[in-house]
């Protein structure tokens, strides 16, 4: 169990969207909010058993269509394409940093 804000943080989304997938997932009945044992203002979500069993649905059939995938996919293919995303990643939390550097000088 974890709070949506716990969620984000961890997921580098923003909490108002964790918030409203997660409301979403209660209002279909997958998830429940309970309250935090060690702080009672703060809600955590949990799968109920329906989100269980689709969750646990979705991850079988993810490892059935990653297989039929990567048995097309040669493995040099894989390594560059994994080297290249992390390029990409690197790059982008570089321009992460700049913008929060830049942002404070210009509004002097």
């Amino acid at each position: 169990m974890a709070s949506p804000t716990d969620m984000a943080r961890s997921t580098g989304y923003s909490r108002q969207a964790v918030q409203r997938l997660a409301d979403a997932l209660v209002a279909e009945g997958l998830a429940r909010y309970s309250a935090d044992e060690n702080d009672r203002r703060r809600q955590c979500l949990e799968l109920t058993p329906a989100g269980t069993a689709i969750f646990e649905q979705l991850e079988a059939n993810f490892d059935i269509w990653a297989d039929r995938l990567m048995a097309h996919i040669p493995e040099a293919d894989l390594i560059t394409t994994a080297k290249t995303l992390e390029h990409v990643r690197l790059i982008l939390l570089a321009d992460c940093d700049y913008m929060k550097r830049k942002r404070p000088a210009a509004a002097s």
